[in-house]
């Protein structure tokens, strides 16, 4: 620390990361003394002037107090981040270990209001991943129950919303005949990838209420709205995510297969192939916004 005393800079340290950068210094140069065999130097350096005959022992007991306080710092900042540790998983597709992480949060004495709704409204966007529509439903309709006050109760309100237009308006392709005109006019029917069964109800969202999310293949989605007249357009997502150069696109056709337009993303930091998927998703979301299905 050259000429500051580890002693003044502790009292001003007023952060966890203060206090673990202020540690790191002190116990440096605590080390580069004791390894000289210089203990008045130690002592100096740490703000202090005892007797020689209590150096050696200061010195041990400084050691360690300053250990002692880096791993609590350490496991102290451990804990408060263990909602981005959440959503790390998640993007990685390791939603198992980011399920138990969240519903720890959610118990956590030393978790904020805040953090322990978020997490909430994370273990249901979770469950949506996996198909699993009521689990979301418990979830979200906590926040608002015992969190009403915080911005997250809003956010889980609108979720609620979004995930009952969405169950009411998912139709399998054996839910009914072709001849059954159960549609409003003007539909678009939105078709994904099955690995990626959220991306569909994301880029529903996206394109407005007219989209309405199918669960079955595009040519089922095409044999379905050559034999419905209501049935406007078709939006089919793709994403490339297991090959070298991966990609992600979103294509607004007629119920011919004439293509109206397409919307494409290529550009990607690494890591999982769950955690670009949802970065092609996210950048799609927001260029389709823009855009009308069918022109």
């Amino acid at each position: 620390m050259g000429q500051d005393r580890c002693g003044r800079a502790a009292r001003v340290a007023n952060s966890p990361e203060r206090w673990m950068s202020v540690g790191v210094d002190c116990l440096a140069i605590a080390l580069q003394s004791l390894f000289r065999g210089d203990e008045a130097s130690l002592l100096e350096g740490l703000g202090t002037t005892p007797s020689y005959t209590q150096e050696r022992d200061i010195t041990m007991k400084v050691f360690v107090v300053l250990i002692g306080v880096l791993l609590a710092v350490s496991v102290s900042v451990a804990d408060g981040a263990s909602l981005e540790k959440a959503k790390t998983l998640r993007a990685n597709g390791l939603l198992l270990d980011a399920k138990r992480e969240l519903v720890e949060l959610t118990y956590s004495a030393d978790a904020s209001s805040s953090d322990k709704a978020s997490a909430l409204l994370l273990l249901g966007d979770i469950a949506i991943d996996e198909n699993k529509g009521e689990v979301a439903r418990e979830n979200w309709t906590k926040v608002p129950a015992l969190f009403p006050d915080l911005p997250e109760a809003r956010i889980a309100q609108e979720k609620l919303v979004l995930l009952d237009k969405l169950a009411a308006n998912v139709v399998r392709p054996s839910a009914a005949t072709a001849t059954d005109n159960i549609y409003p006019p003007g539909t678009v029917l939105v078709v994904g990838p099955k690995e990626f069964p959220w991306s569909i109800a994301q880029i529903s969202g996206a394109l407005g209420p007219t989209a309405r999310p199918f669960d079955g293949t595009l040519p089922e989605a095409m044999t379905r709205a050559t034999s419905d007249p209501s049935i406007a357009a078709l939006v089919e997502i793709a994403l490339t995510v297991d090959v070298a150069f991966e990609s992600g696109r979103v294509v607004c056709q007629l119920p011919t297969g004439k293509k109206v337009w397409e919307e494409k993303v290529m550009f990607n930091l690494g890591g999982g192939q769950e955690r670009i998927a949802r970065r092609f998703v996210d950048g799609l979301s927001e260029k389709i916004k823009k855009r009308k299905c069918p022109a």
